[in-house]
Formats: C-alpha cells, sequence, structure tokens
C-alpha cells in the first residue's frame, strides 16, 4: 500500500483506529508537501492538529461521526499547514477492512482546493451583487413609470407604444379617448393609421 501512496500527487494518511484517537501512522511525501507537515511530526499525533480556530465545529462533527460508524466521508475542511496558513482540504477519508470483517485502518486523500472555493465564493458574491442591482433598476423603473402615470394623468396626455417588427400598438385610455374608441376594446396600428389625416401620412 506504502509503494502507491509514495507514487502519486495526492496527499495521502493512513490511520489506525485499534490505537487511541486513531492517530495517522504513515503520510506521503505530497502530504507533507502540502501542510508542511514532515512525517516525523505527524505520525502519532492527534488527527485534530491541523484544525484550528476557523475550523467550522459541524465539519469536524460530521467527520467524527463517519469516523465513528466506520464509513467513507467527503468534505471540504478548513485547516491549516505547519506555519498557520489556514487551507481549504477536500477530505476524502474510507475504512479499510480486513477479510474477517473488522476495522484494520481509515485511508484519507487531500487536496487543496482553496482557489476553487475562493472562486465560487467570487461566484455567488457577483451573482447577489447583480441580483440587488436588477433589483434596483426594477425599483427605478417602477418608481418612473408611476411618476410618468401621473403626469399624463395629470396633464390629460395620451400615449401608445409601438412593437415591433410585429407593428403591436399599446395605446393608453387617453389614447382611445382622444380617437374616439372604446376604452375596452383593442386599437389596432392599422386603425391608427386609418384615422389619420391623409396628407399627414407621409409624416407619420
Amino acid at each position: 500500500m506504502q509503494s502507491g501512496f509514495k507514487m502519486t500527487p495526492v496527499a495521502m494518511v493512513v490511520s489506525d483506529p485499534t490505537l487511541p484517537d486513531c492517530p495517522p501512522i504513515y503520510v506521503n511525501a505530497a502530504f507533507e508537501k502540502l501542510t508542511g507537515f514532515p512525517a516525523v511530526e505527524v505520525a502519532g499525533r492527534n488527527r485534530r492538529f491541523m484544525q484550528g480556530p476557523l475550523t467550522d465545529p459541524d465539519d469536524v462533527a460530521r467527520l467524527r461521526d463517519a469516523i465513528e460508524q466506520r464509513e467513507p466521508v467527503e468534505l471540504d475542511l478548513l485547516n491549516h499547514r505547519r506555519d498557520g496558513t489556514p487551507f481549504w482540504n477536500r477530505l476524502m477519508v474510507g475504512p479499510v477492512f480486513c477479510e474477517n470483517g473488522s476495522l484494520r485502518y481509515f485511508v484519507a486523500s487531500q487536496i487543496d482546493v482553496t482557489v476553487e472555493r475562493h472562486r465560487v465564493l467570487q461566484l455567488e458574491q457577483d451573482r447577489e451583487a447583480l441580483a440587488a442591482e436588477v433589483a434596483q433598476r426594477d425599483a427605478d423603473l417602477a418608481s418612473h413609470n408611476a411618476r410618468l402615470r401621473m403626469a399624463l394623468k395629470s396633464g390629460a396626455l395620451a400615449t401608445w407604444t409601438l412593437d415591433l417588427p410585429e407593428c403591436l400598438l399599446t395605446a393608453s385610455s387617453g389614447c382611445k379617448r382622444v380617437f374616439g374608441r372604446p376604452l375596452g376594446e383593442p386599437f389596432t396600428y392599422q386603425e391608427l393609421l386609418a384615422a389619420i389625416h391623409p396628407e399627414d401620412l407621409p409624416a407619420m
């Protein structure tokens, strides 16, 4: 097993559940490079030595429960390197059983996903900022439309809009009144053109 772990670029840890507190008994060179901890400082230590004040207790509890239940678990855990630098550690832990069903080891792989987590966080922040900007623009537009309606009503003005290229006409109540159209009936662009004096049609 160790020969395979030595060759892999992924940080690997083997812990012995038959010893008190299930301490690490082997780490490969990739682990030493990732964490800054030499193997001689890791062997036999409490497995929580890379945790710190920024580590989420709920994540720790989830890891502890999986180990107690002898079940595999995968989670992103905020750990700390030997120099105290925090990093996001994608930890995958699995039990290894003997032929008779007894638990012999826990094997863990560890990958630094700090950049990935920061990118995800930045995307979430950008999405929240965009949503806030859209909400503000919607509020500004609603306020603008309310003021426009008030101005049109106060000035007894009529408006119409035309959606191109379908030439779908939307006329205000004031516009329908100006052209003598019933308020409850549609008013088409063709009907609007028909109501224009022939001399004014070229300008229209």
